[in-house]
């Protein structure tokens, strides 16, 4: 088994005294794609900003490559992972080619966000668009291209990060079908280790190696799709009966709800 790349251990956070994620541990190895998934309010994205460094833990810790992630500067943690967020919304007006140009600042001398672009952040740039398929958008409003192109552009953003990790939280929100799609092949062709938090199980299923099933603040569930997808374990913590079989295309699992 490879090494854990980025872990965490023991993680618990709690708000007013009510526990939010409790007693976490899970790890994300070289190359692979680990979803998270879970119902509404189970502590997906808390964790997630926990091992970004938005929310401090009450216990435990997150490691990068055995380091803990508390005691590193933030440029190199920035050279080190990259974060798509559910929402980013420019307070002033950018170009798509702006945009991405963003994931090079902790490249720059001493990470300076005003230093001029050099020739190899260009380089990165525009092969970053190029590589999500958006080239001929670099010189448009980011604000006035779609839902789906606008996902494309922040994955290249973080890409031009030249990251170890990427983490993901809910990058197909808001997408219609063809554009979650293309965007999780956009992110396992980009061979990046990623945690990426999802809703859809059949996206999780299609496009991850392995599955973390959370449900109250806690792991209740890991492993391949197969063994995390389960009808017991679907009613268990989505109060749903579900039918799960083989995907005729993928032979992937395949999730279809029953109302009860």
């Amino acid at each position: 088994m490879r090494p854990a790349l980025l872990e965490t251990r023991n993680l618990r956070w709690s708000v007013a005294g009510k526990p939010v994620v409790g007693d976490v541990s899970m790890a994300l190895r070289a190359g692979e794609c680990v979803g998270l998934i879970g119902p509404n309010g189970c502590g997906k994205s808390s964790l997630l900003r926990m091992l970004y460094r938005v929310i401090r833990p009450d216990a435990g810790a997150v490691l990068l490559g055995g380091r803990d992630v508390r005691g590193m500067p933030d440029r190199e943690f920035a050279r080190q992972v990259a974060v798509l967020t559910q929402e980013f919304d420019p307070v002033f007006d950018m170009s798509v080619d702006e945009v991405v140009m963003m994931g090079r600042i902790p490249h720059r001398a001493r990470g300076l966000p005003w230093a001029a672009d050099s020739a190899r952040d260009r380089e990165w740039v525009s092969a970053c668009l190029e590589q999500v398929g958006c080239t001929h958008l670099r010189d448009c409003d980011f604000a006035r291209v779609s839902g789906g192109e606008k996902q494309r552009v922040l994955l290249a953003r973080a890409l031009a990060q030249q990251p170890q990790c990427l983490l993901l939280d809910e990058p197909t929100n808001h997408l219609d079908v063809r554009y979650q799609h293309e965007l999780m092949a956009l992110v396992r062709e980009a061979g990046r280790s990623t945690l990426v938090v999802l809703h859809d199980l059949n996206i999780a299923a299609q496009y991850c190696d392995r599955l973390y099933l959370m449900h109250e603040g806690q792991l209740v569930a890991e492993g391949s799709p197969r063994e995390v997808l389960t009808a017991d374990h679907i009613a268990g913590v989505y109060g749903m009966d579900a039918v799960v079989d083989v995907h005729p295309f993928t032979s992937k699992p395949r999730v279809t709800f029953c109302a009860r």
